[in-house]
């Protein structure tokens, strides 16, 4: 997935290189609207020499804006700073407005409220290259529904508790569960970098607050900042397709050195809390307490979240399938191994092949997983067990190469697992199984790897595993499968995150 976007990326690059050196026509509308639809943007530093692709995109759209507005700041950058090729788009419609103050992500919406109140304002961001009809595609959004804000990407935000939000890591996708577009609802949380339509009162007059309490309260987390002004506003918010997009990014060294989700990843939690307590938001969002046993159908209708559930059957069929798929494919390539591998146990060793341990399954099922036996048995006349289980005389390799794992492709094949999810645990594990059960985790299938596995399984604690879990429940795809495991088999081959 990573491949194909970063090959999108350079490809589109080249397109929008060629369109900027051949095209002089202005990009703009020239029939006069009742409200003007200003797209706006801004860049910094690092971005400054490759902002000019991202322009070039919005300066050939289907549906014309009238007037494209770069926001940059004199504290960073000074006009002589300006490569040529922003200058030659200023004569195609590009309008550069300079400001004093550095509000980082903040420049292209809180200055664009300030200098275009009464108007339609359309977010952009300095590093994707949005494809032709993108703004076309936005206005339809705000046609279908004129009072929300309409977003191209966005997660489903809830409440755990009276006052505490479920953490910004596990909120599912929007679009994850039906396929439909979510919304118009006070739960969707926009996530402005692929763009989105503002119509004009749809946020709070605070947005620009003089005081620039954002700076305090979320620095660098403009989406945060902006979903509590349309909260404040009683807006709504919807998403403009059945399901989230990813443009083509702008890949140029240097470009992605201080882009703000590395900064952001872990913070997010805090700072919702502090905007949250600060305006006493919380009532406006929907509360999720239990979903296994009888949804939100006990809660009141305020706070009924009817498109938010996580474990939708029609994702649990299409992961079957995915993993039966993969079995058909992967049997006849791997059965000979396998065979191989039994033979060498058999003639080496004494004792069966397969070691059966018991696991902890879907719903605390117990379930037998089947392994290649790698340690030496214990004799059952021993008067204990050694302190130091021995390995067999291939045992160590096996494990060391993760090859004792393949007989539980019969393991998928039965259902008792899948190829991804959290790993099976054995029934002494108290401690995870009761974390799992409090977290629901345990209403997921167990699988050969997943994504606390990729993002560092024996170094986790148990409270990590979990939260990566949880983060893999809620935002579950064949995609994420699919990447989690080209991870898995990287991490195979260069031996990461294993100790035995």
């Amino acid at each position: 997935m990573q491949i194909a976007l970063r090959i999108s990326g350079h490809l589109h690059g080249i397109r929008h290189r060629l369109s900027h050196a051949l095209r002089r026509a202005p990009g703009l509308n020239e029939k006069p609207r009742e409200r003007p639809v200003v797209v706006s943007l801004t860049s910094h530093p690092p971005r400054l020499h490759s902002v000019f692709l991202a322009v070039e995109s919005l300066l050939n759209q289907s549906f014309r804006p009238d007037r494209i507005v770069l926001y940059l700041s004199s504290a960073e950058l000074e006009a002589a700073d300006l490569p040529a090729a922003l200058r030659k788009q200023e004569k195609r419609g590009l309008e550069i407005r300079w400001v004093d103050e550095n509000l980082s992500c903040y420049k292209k919406l809180v200055h664009a409220v300030e200098d275009f109140g009464d108007c339609h304002i359309v977010t952009a961001d300095d590093d994707f290259m949005v494809p032709r009809h993108w703004l076309r595609d936005l206005h339809r959004a705000h046609r279908r529904h004129p009072d929300c804000i309409a977003a191209y990407r966005g997660y489903v935000m809830s409440r755990s508790g009276e006052r505490q939000l479920r953490p910004y890591n596990v909120w599912p996708a929007a679009d994850s569960v039906t396929g439909d577009p979510a919304g118009p609802s006070f739960d969707v949380f926009p996530t402005y970098g692929a763009g989105a339509w503002f119509p004009p009162q749809s946020l709070d007059a605070r947005v620009a607050d003089p005081g620039r309490l954002f700076m305090r309260l979320c620095p660098g987390a403009d989406d945060i900042w902006y979903k509590a002004m349309s909260l404040l506003a009683r807006t709504r918010a919807v998403m403009v397709r059945p399901r989230s997009v990813t443009f083509p990014m702008i890949y140029l060294h240097g470009a992605q050195d201080a882009a703000l989700w590395k900064t952001n990843e872990h913070a997010n939690d805090s700072m919702l809390k502090a905007v949250f307590d600060h305006f006493d938001l919380y009532p406006l969002v929907s509360r999720v307490d239990v979903r296994r046993a009888g949804g939100d159908a006990g809660l009141p209708e305020s706070d009924q979240l009817h498109f938010y559930k996580i474990d939708h059957p029609g994702k649990r069929r299409r992961k079957r399938v995915f993993d039966i798929a993969l079995i058909i494919i992967c049997l006849p390539v791997l059965i000979a191994p396998m065979l191989l591998i039994a033979a060498l146990i058999k003639a080496t060793s004494r004792g069966g092949v397969l070691y059966w341990s018991r696991r902890v399954g879907r719903d605390g099922v117990i379930f037998n997983m089947p392994k290649f036996r790698t340690l030496k048995p214990v004799s059952a006349a021993a008067e204990s067990p050694p302190a130091r289980r021995q390995y067999e005389f291939f045992g160590k390799f096996l494990r060391y190469a993760s090859l004792d794992e393949l007989p539980q492709l019969f393991s998928i094949l039965k259902g008792d697992m899948s190829f991804v999810g959290p790993r099976p645990i054995e029934p002494v594990e108290a401690g995870l199984i009761s974390l799992r059960a409090e977290k629901e985790v345990d209403t997921l299938t167990p699988g050969i790897t997943g994504w606390a596995q990729v993002n560092g399984r024996d170094l986790l604690s148990d409270a990590e595993k979990v939260d990566f879990d949880l983060q893999y429940m809620s935002r579950q795809t064949l995609w994420l499968d699919i990447k989690i495991l080209l991870i898995t088999f990287a991490q195979v081959l260069r031996r990461e995150n294993i100790s035995f």
